[in-house]
Protein backbone atom coordinates (compact mmCIF):
# COMPACT_ATOMS: atom_id res chain seq x y z
CA UNK A 1 0.00 0.00 0.00
CA UNK A 2 1.30 3.10 -1.10
CA UNK A 3 1.59 6.42 1.31
CA UNK A 4 -1.26 8.32 -0.65
CA UNK A 5 -3.49 4.87 0.13
CA UNK A 6 -2.31 4.93 3.58
CA UNK A 7 -3.58 8.20 4.20
CA UNK A 8 -6.90 8.28 2.04
CA UNK A 9 -7.40 4.70 4.79
CA UNK A 10 -6.26 6.84 7.80
CA UNK A 11 -8.90 10.03 6.72
CA UNK A 12 -11.75 7.49 6.01
CA UNK A 13 -11.53 5.91 9.36
CA UNK A 14 -11.69 9.42 11.05
CA UNK A 15 -14.22 10.03 9.14
CA UNK A 16 -16.66 6.96 9.73
CA UNK A 17 -15.59 7.51 13.74
CA UNK A 18 -16.85 11.24 13.65
CA UNK A 19 -19.82 10.30 11.42
CA UNK A 20 -19.53 13.81 9.09
CA UNK A 21 -20.55 13.92 5.26
CA UNK A 22 -18.30 15.45 2.96
CA UNK A 23 -20.28 18.59 3.16
CA UNK A 24 -20.22 18.74 6.85
CA UNK A 25 -16.63 18.47 6.82
CA UNK A 26 -15.92 20.32 3.92
CA UNK A 27 -18.17 23.00 5.65
CA UNK A 28 -17.92 25.67 3.02
CA UNK A 29 -14.18 26.03 3.68
CA UNK A 30 -13.02 23.65 0.61
CA UNK A 31 -13.99 22.07 -2.38
CA UNK A 32 -15.69 18.84 -2.39
CA UNK A 33 -14.37 17.21 -5.33
CA UNK A 34 -11.00 18.07 -3.62
CA UNK A 35 -12.20 16.59 -0.55
CA UNK A 36 -13.51 13.50 -2.28
CA UNK A 37 -10.20 12.90 -3.88
CA UNK A 38 -8.61 12.84 -0.96
CA UNK A 39 -10.59 10.44 1.19
CA UNK A 40 -10.83 7.99 -1.90
CA UNK A 41 -7.05 8.54 -2.57
CA UNK A 42 -6.67 9.82 -5.44
CA UNK A 43 -5.06 13.73 -4.75
CA UNK A 44 -2.79 14.18 -1.35
CA UNK A 45 -4.72 17.36 -0.18
CA UNK A 46 -3.20 20.76 0.24
CA UNK A 47 -1.61 21.67 3.82
CA UNK A 48 -4.41 24.32 4.31
CA UNK A 49 -7.25 21.72 3.58
CA UNK A 50 -5.47 18.83 5.33
CA UNK A 51 -5.25 20.70 8.43
CA UNK A 52 -8.55 21.65 8.18
CA UNK A 53 -10.17 18.39 7.77
CA UNK A 54 -8.17 16.87 10.48
CA UNK A 55 -9.52 19.80 12.70
CA UNK A 56 -13.18 18.95 11.39
CA UNK A 57 -12.63 14.86 11.86
CA UNK A 58 -11.35 16.05 15.74
CA UNK A 59 -8.04 13.63 14.93
CA UNK A 60 -6.15 12.83 18.41
CA UNK A 61 -2.88 14.83 18.66
CA UNK A 62 -0.99 10.64 17.86
CA UNK A 63 -3.67 10.49 14.55
CA UNK A 64 -2.37 14.08 13.55
CA UNK A 65 1.38 12.93 13.87
CA UNK A 66 0.56 9.62 11.82
CA UNK A 67 -0.87 11.49 9.24
CA UNK A 68 0.98 14.65 8.57
CA UNK A 69 3.83 12.17 8.16
CA UNK A 70 2.24 9.93 5.74
CA UNK A 71 1.06 13.27 3.84
CA UNK A 72 4.95 13.64 3.67
CA UNK A 73 5.74 10.27 2.36
CA UNK A 74 2.75 10.50 0.02
CA UNK A 75 4.41 14.02 -1.10
CA UNK A 76 7.94 12.47 -2.02
CA UNK A 77 6.40 9.29 -3.63
CA UNK A 78 4.88 11.96 -5.91
CA UNK A 79 7.74 13.64 -6.51
CA UNK A 80 9.73 10.34 -7.59
CA UNK A 81 6.89 9.33 -9.82
CA UNK A 82 7.55 12.89 -11.77
CA UNK A 83 11.46 12.35 -11.68
CA UNK A 84 11.58 8.66 -12.89
CA UNK A 85 13.57 5.54 -11.66
CA UNK A 86 16.85 7.59 -12.98
CA UNK A 87 16.44 10.74 -10.64
CA UNK A 88 14.25 8.77 -7.85
CA UNK A 89 15.38 10.06 -4.07
CA UNK A 90 15.78 6.28 -2.35
CA UNK A 91 15.30 5.62 1.44
CA UNK A 92 14.41 9.48 2.76
CA UNK A 93 13.98 9.79 6.56
CA UNK A 94 11.25 11.12 7.92
CA UNK A 95 12.17 12.57 11.56
CA UNK A 96 8.75 13.79 13.80
CA UNK A 97 9.73 16.10 16.03
CA UNK A 98 7.07 17.93 18.12
CA UNK A 99 4.37 16.96 15.51
CA UNK A 100 6.43 18.99 13.05
CA UNK A 101 7.52 16.13 9.96
CA UNK A 102 10.72 16.88 8.29
CA UNK A 103 12.81 14.67 5.99
CA UNK A 104 16.60 13.72 5.76
CA UNK A 105 18.64 13.26 2.83
CA UNK A 106 15.66 14.03 0.35
CA UNK A 107 15.01 17.13 -1.13
CA UNK A 108 11.65 18.92 -0.65
CA UNK A 109 9.09 18.37 -2.83
CA UNK A 110 8.53 21.77 -3.64
CA UNK A 111 11.06 24.39 -4.30
CA UNK A 112 10.39 26.65 -1.95
CA UNK A 113 9.26 25.00 2.00
CA UNK A 114 5.63 25.26 2.51
CA UNK A 115 5.11 26.10 6.09
CA UNK A 116 3.66 29.53 7.15
CA UNK A 117 2.53 30.22 3.95
CA UNK A 118 -0.45 32.53 3.58
CA UNK A 119 -3.83 31.08 3.97
CA UNK A 120 -6.24 32.15 0.66
CA UNK A 121 -8.98 30.64 2.24
CA UNK A 122 -9.36 33.26 4.84
CA UNK A 123 -9.92 35.59 1.57
CA UNK A 124 -13.64 37.08 1.69
CA UNK A 125 -13.04 40.38 -0.83
CA UNK A 126 -10.70 41.72 -3.48
CA UNK A 127 -8.51 43.57 -1.00
CA UNK A 128 -8.32 40.79 0.73
CA UNK A 129 -7.18 38.74 -2.00
CA UNK A 130 -4.42 41.08 -3.13
CA UNK A 131 -3.25 42.01 0.50
CA UNK A 132 -2.57 37.98 0.28
CA UNK A 133 -0.66 37.81 -2.93
CA UNK A 134 1.48 40.49 -1.14
CA UNK A 135 1.65 38.35 1.48
CA UNK A 136 2.67 35.65 -0.70
CA UNK A 137 5.40 37.84 -2.07
CA UNK A 138 7.17 38.22 1.33
CA UNK A 139 6.34 34.91 2.29
CA UNK A 140 8.66 33.64 -0.95
CA UNK A 141 11.27 36.18 -0.09
CA UNK A 142 10.14 39.60 -1.87
CA UNK A 143 12.03 37.83 -5.43
CA UNK A 144 12.38 41.37 -7.63
CA UNK A 145 10.23 41.74 -10.93
CA UNK A 146 12.74 40.29 -12.59
CA UNK A 147 12.95 37.10 -11.39
CA UNK A 148 9.11 36.98 -11.15
CA UNK A 149 8.65 37.38 -14.66
CA UNK A 150 11.20 34.89 -15.74
CA UNK A 151 9.29 32.54 -13.81
CA UNK A 152 6.15 33.18 -15.10
CA UNK A 153 6.35 31.73 -17.97
CA UNK A 154 5.83 34.06 -20.22
CA UNK A 155 2.42 35.17 -18.38
CA UNK A 156 3.89 37.49 -16.27
CA UNK A 157 5.60 41.11 -17.48
CA UNK A 158 6.52 43.82 -15.02
CA UNK A 159 3.69 46.10 -15.03
CA UNK A 160 1.15 43.30 -14.66
CA UNK A 161 3.19 42.01 -11.15
CA UNK A 162 3.30 46.19 -10.14
CA UNK A 163 -0.56 46.37 -11.10
CA UNK A 164 -1.21 43.03 -8.89
CA UNK A 165 -0.16 43.93 -5.95
CA UNK A 166 -0.82 47.55 -6.04
CA UNK A 167 -4.57 47.11 -7.33
CA UNK A 168 -7.49 47.08 -5.88
CA UNK A 169 -9.25 43.94 -7.86
CA UNK A 170 -8.83 40.46 -8.33
CA UNK A 171 -6.41 39.39 -11.15
CA UNK A 172 -6.67 36.97 -14.46
CA UNK A 173 -6.43 33.81 -13.31
CA UNK A 174 -3.76 33.02 -15.59
CA UNK A 175 -1.81 35.62 -14.22
CA UNK A 176 -2.70 34.46 -10.66
CA UNK A 177 -1.83 31.06 -10.68
CA UNK A 178 1.68 32.55 -12.77
CA UNK A 179 2.50 34.68 -10.21
CA UNK A 180 1.97 32.37 -7.45
CA UNK A 181 4.00 29.53 -8.81
CA UNK A 182 6.75 32.13 -9.58
CA UNK A 183 6.82 32.97 -6.06
CA UNK A 184 7.12 28.32 -5.57
CA UNK A 185 3.71 27.94 -4.64
CA UNK A 186 3.00 24.53 -6.44
CA UNK A 187 -0.64 23.78 -4.89
CA UNK A 188 -2.74 26.58 -6.19
CA UNK A 189 -5.97 24.70 -5.95
CA UNK A 190 -7.51 26.36 -2.47
CA UNK A 191 -6.45 29.85 -4.38
CA UNK A 192 -8.28 28.94 -7.79
CA UNK A 193 -11.45 27.74 -5.65
CA UNK A 194 -11.08 31.51 -3.58
CA UNK A 195 -10.88 33.50 -7.08
CA UNK A 196 -13.57 31.51 -8.60
CA UNK A 197 -16.08 31.88 -4.81
CA UNK A 198 -14.79 36.06 -5.47
CA UNK A 199 -15.74 36.20 -9.32
CA UNK A 200 -19.28 34.52 -8.51
CA UNK A 201 -20.09 37.20 -5.77
CA UNK A 202 -19.65 40.12 -9.10
CA UNK A 203 -22.19 37.93 -10.63
CA UNK A 204 -24.74 36.39 -7.83
CA UNK A 205 -26.70 34.62 -10.08
CA UNK A 206 -23.90 32.37 -10.83
CA UNK A 207 -23.93 31.49 -6.87
CA UNK A 208 -25.76 28.55 -6.73
CA UNK A 209 -23.71 27.09 -9.01
CA UNK A 210 -20.62 26.64 -7.35
CA UNK A 211 -20.87 25.43 -4.33
CA UNK A 212 -19.32 27.54 -1.16
CA UNK A 213 -19.72 31.04 -3.21
CA UNK A 214 -21.74 32.78 -0.61
CA UNK A 215 -20.90 35.88 1.02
Amino acid sequence: MTAREELASGLKELQTRSGLSYRAIANGQIPLASLSEALNGRRVPSRTAFEHILARLSATPDEMERLRLLRSKALIEIEQDRRGPANAVLEPRYVVNGGQVTIQHAPPPDPVPQYGRPNPLQVTSPADFVAALNAVHIWAGKPTLRKLVAAGNGILKRSTVSDMLNGDKVPSLDRCTAFLRACGITDVEDWVYTWRHLKALEQPHTAPWLPGAHS
